[in-house]
């Protein structure tokens, strides 16, 4: 029975042609299960654990992602334009005016806020914000020397769109940045492009002479060009965020793109004080300084003082204010507050700016070569 029906090897007895199309169905179907399956294992591969796959959607490239952030920030940094006014032939005439840049940061009550220099507008009579339909008189909130920062306000129905405030605190050296500012007080919205060279340098300030400096910021160094007419202008991120505002360049010769950015996290504080109360409140001592290091050998002599000391504070005219009540004199050298050590006019600032205004500080001093000790009540600087 077994043979009549599947004949000596198992198989049915069908006509040949009818097993090789059987034959070659299951053929198909095996190579088609198996393309299947490999196709399966290559998608879930690629998506797996192949890291050097590409994504769904390609990335902007560099350069059009630069396009596509100077396209977002248009319009967020204007020029400025501060004139003062000289006498000519005993007549008083009003300047051509000083250029530099500002960034639009915040709109509210019906006034719009910028951000700019205090070099730019120091001692200017009349401001001016610079749109390219018109010129817009500007009113000084207020500044701040010690961090050569200045906020201006115009009515907000001149403003279309305001900064984006970002972070210093996450940028990297060799992050990649762009510049924008009124270049040469003539070619506005104009932006240069390069990188975070450093994340700290000191940049110094000075007040009365350019022999010691008053006070130092720490800043951002970076290489994308820095022109006149740039200061006050906005450092942004590829995100369109201003992470810095710009203060300065490095003009010697033989030096190429050293330019400083005024970190942003710094700026911020700064400018909510400028619109709060017009200034930055700082304690006051109330008194005029030099650094030892600072003064003539002979002076030095004169001072009598003990062959270890070289480091302090020359109280160079008669105190005023608190230092006045608290009894110190003219050619007084102070060598620490609180016990910390004061060593020139930048480390007597930080010491006195980590106080408030009301706070009582030890004063160290050496007069006529012998060491004292008294008490001051700080004052808030005028």
């Amino acid at each position: 029975m077994l043979e009549k029906e599947w004949g000596v090897t198992g198989r049915p007895n069908v006509p040949r042609w009818r097993r090789l199309a059987l034959y070659g169905v299951i053929a198909f179907l095996v190579l088609l299960s198996g393309f299947i399956g490999f196709r399966l294992a290559f998608l879930f591969m690629g998506t797996k654990g192949d890291k050097t796959s590409q994504p769904a959607s390609v990335p902007l490239s560099t350069s059009e992602q630069i396009i596509q952030t100077v396209s977002d920030i248009d319009g967020i940094v204007v020029g400025v334009s501060a004139y003062h006014h000289k006498d000519v032939k005993d007549v008083s005439i009003e300047d051509d005016g000083s250029s530099g840049s500002a960034v639009i940061y915040a709109k509210k009550k019906g006034m719009a806020y910028l951000v700019t220099n205090n070099h730019v507008i120091d001692g200017a009579e009349r401001i001016e914000v610079n749109f390219p339909e018109e010129n817009v008189a500007a009113e000084l909130v207020g500044a701040d020397p010690y961090t050569d920062l200045a906020v201006l306000r115009i009515p907000a129905r001149y403003v279309e769109k305001v900064a984006t405030l970002g972070t210093s605190s996450t940028l990297r050296r060799g992050e990649m940045v762009i510049v924008s500012g009124n270049s040469l007080g003539l070619y506005s919205n104009t932006i240069t492009v390069g990188y975070i060279s450093s994340l700290h340098q000191k940049l110094p300030i000075y007040f009365s002479d350019q022999t010691e400096p008053d006070w130092e910021i720490d800043v951002l160094q970076i290489d994308a060009a820095v022109n006149y007419g740039n200061s006050g202008g906005g450092l942004f991120n590829l995100r369109g965020e201003v992470v810095g505002i710009n203060s300065a360049k490095v003009i010697e010769p033989g030096v190429e793109n050293i330019g400083f950015s005024i970190p942003i996290d710094l700026v911020k504080g700064i400018i909510s004080e400028l619109e709060n109360f017009g200034k930055v409140k700082r304690p006051y001592l109330g008194i005029v300084v030099s650094g030892l290091s600072y003064i003539a050998e002979d002076v030095y002599r004169s001072l009598l003082l003990p062959a270890s000391v070289y480091q302090g504070v020359l109280i160079r005219e008669p105190p005023d204010g608190p230092a006045k009540a608290a009894g110190l004199l003219e050619r007084d050298v102070i060598v620490a507050i609180d016990h910390q050590p004061v060593t020139d006019k930048i480390s007597l600032r930080r010491v006195l700016y980590q106080k408030s205004p009301g706070d009582t500080v030890t004063i160290t001093f050496y007069r006529r070569g012998e060491t004292k000790e008294v008490q001051a009540v700080l004052g808030e600087t005028p």
